[in-house]
């Protein structure tokens, strides 16, 4: 689902709302049976049942306010921005091993239920001047968190609900962050080229079951640079650099036995 809103205010003020929505299921089922032989003889068989089941939920909404100031040499940009993400994954595996000689039956089973949230809020103001024919400096500051949260449940005899504490946890990860960059932008009919010198801080906390383990801080510059030409009709010319932090989610700094 996509939705989308345009306003103008005038000729000077704009604003515009963008929205997403999916949801999607799914589940599937495999049985697997598999024998040994010797000299025609039945030596040992296997039976393999295994079903996984998934569950999604993923929403965002960016919102947009455009103003146009001092005769059109300054605008102000202010970008609102918010994603909501849910994914709940289950996985349930029995294995029955039969040997004839001696005649035994061993039963193995495991169940693992995921439930993984992420959510992220960001607010984005800029302002854009025109400072000579062709040039434009911009500054701005992206302020917001970044959330995410696993919720596993694993063990053996789903049955019995019972779940190994060793493998089971809520680990949450959030990061808040300021990054604020300053660019400097030439534009013309035929070229453009734009150099941006651009930070990032942030506050990096991890928490097993509602206990904080670590809070830690980090600083990074990001610069970047872009220039393309179009020095011929139908031919075109580019270079790009750019440079972006992303932190580890969840999965990645587990602080107990991962066994995906």
């Amino acid at each position: 689902l996509n939705v989308g809103v345009r306003h103008n205010v005038g000729r000077l003020h704009s604003m515009s709302i963008d929205g997403n929505l999916d949801m999607a299921a799914d589940k599937l089922a495999s049985k697997v049976k598999a024998a040994t032989r010797q000299n025609g003889s039945l030596v040992n068989d296997l039976d393999n049942i295994t079903t996984n089941r998934s569950e999604l939920l993923n929403g965002d909404v960016r919102a947009v306010h455009i103003a146009k100031l001092n005769g059109d040499l300054t605008q102000v940009k202010t970008e609102l921005f918010g994603r909501y993400h849910r994914n709940d994954t289950g996985l349930d595996w029995s294995n029955t091993t039969t040997i004839v000689n001696p005649a035994t039956v061993s039963l193995e089973d495991q169940f693992q239920d995921n439930a993984t949230d992420h959510w992220t809020v960001s607010v984005f103001p800029t302002i854009v001047q025109k400072v000579r024919p062709f040039w434009y400096l911009s500054a701005g500051v992206r302020i917001g968190s970044n959330n995410n949260a696993l919720n596993r449940n694993q063990g053996k005899f789903r049955g019995l609900g019972t779940a190994v504490d060793s493998l089971s946890a809520y680990f949450e990860t959030s990061e808040m962050f300021i990054k604020p960059s300053l660019s400097l932008r030439r534009s013309t009919a035929k070229s453009q080229v734009n150099l941006t010198l651009g930070s990032s801080w942030s506050r990096f906390d991890r928490a097993l079951d509602k206990t904080s383990l670590l809070k830690s801080d980090y600083l990074y510059l990001i610069p970047g640079f872009n220039y393309s030409s179009n020095y011929r009709q139908g031919r075109r010319v580019g270079l790009n650099y750019s440079s972006s932090v992303n932190m580890p989610n969840v999965n990645q700094l587990l602080p107990f036995t991962n066994t995906n």
